[in-house]
């Protein structure tokens, strides 16, 4: 055994010696970066709805009456108000966790993960939980799985090349789905290869909201079902994309830490 495996094989075991939440997976220490425990897959609806029942907890796009959705250019319903600088995000009134596309779409499936989230309702969840959203730098570490060079969760290779590797836009992006184009939209979690630490859908699927910045610019990982190769490349570990902490999409959920 390589003496890299060996290391990693110790720390997991070091992490392991403190049990972590139901549905949680120990992250070993890092560059200063102490070990902790990281939901295995994204927060899903169900785990959400739970929350609300028991806190009351109404979300932004709740409150706001209205949230962003995905619409590919010429899709969008007559009249609708479109984002000017990404025309594929329309203004949907009534569209909010319960029915991430709006009130005259379906609503969300129980495994499927939580969207139309923002900032503060990922943070409110987590510390309902006992815990709390992890770092940027806590996600990278996670995602790497211990292969520090690499610029993927599953490795080295293109996820547009070969069996699909986890829920992205595979084609050439707003309109144009390809073949190997899985998923419409979201997919429930866990369907792809977990990487090296045991963590699902740390790419694709749906953003995931992390703790820092400030309130005018916090940070999100991962990428989403939208994140094509001739767009957005949030599939990648190093990227990082932000918004204001009451922002919401159908594309953008959490993971929580312990």
């Amino acid at each position: 055994m390589r003496p890299s495996a060996v290391l990693l094989l110790l720390a997991l075991g070091a992490c392991a010696d403190r049990s972590g939440p139901p549905g949680t997976v120990p992250v070993p220490p890092g560059d200063e970066l102490a070990g902790f425990f990281l939901d295995r897959e994204e927060v899903t609806t169900s785990r959400f709805a739970a929350f609300a029942a028991e806190t009351g907890h109404q979300t932004d796009a709740e409150r706001y009456g209205w949230s962003l959705v995905f619409h590919a250019p010429g899709t969008e319903p007559p009249g609708a108000q479109v984002v000017a600088a990404a025309p594929w995000f329309v203004r949907i009134d009534g569209a909010t966790w319960r029915q991430p596309r709006g009130p005259d779409h379906p609503a969300a499936r129980d495994d499927h993960p939580v969207t139309q989230v923002s900032w503060n309702d990922a943070s409110a969840f987590c510390a309902a939980a006992g815990g709390r959203l992890p770092t940027g730098a806590e996600w990278a570490h996670a995602a790497r799985g211990g292969r520090e060079a690499s610029p993927f969760p599953w490795g080295d290779r293109s996820p547009f090349a070969g069996e699909p590797v986890a829920n992205l836009f595979d084609g050439f992006f707003p309109g144009h789905p390809g073949p190997g184009d899985s998923f419409a939209g979201l997919a429930p979690g866990g369907l792809f290869p977990p990487n090296p630490y045991g963590l699902s859908d740390m790419a694709g699927n749906v953003w995931e909201w992390v703790d820092g910045g400030v309130p005018e610019d916090r940070r999100l990982r991962g990428g989403s079902f939208l994140c094509a190769e001739n767009s957005c490349q949030g599939y990648r570990i190093a990227w990082e994309n932000r918004a204001t902490a009451d922002s919401a999409w159908d594309h953008t959920g959490f993971r929580c830490a312990f």
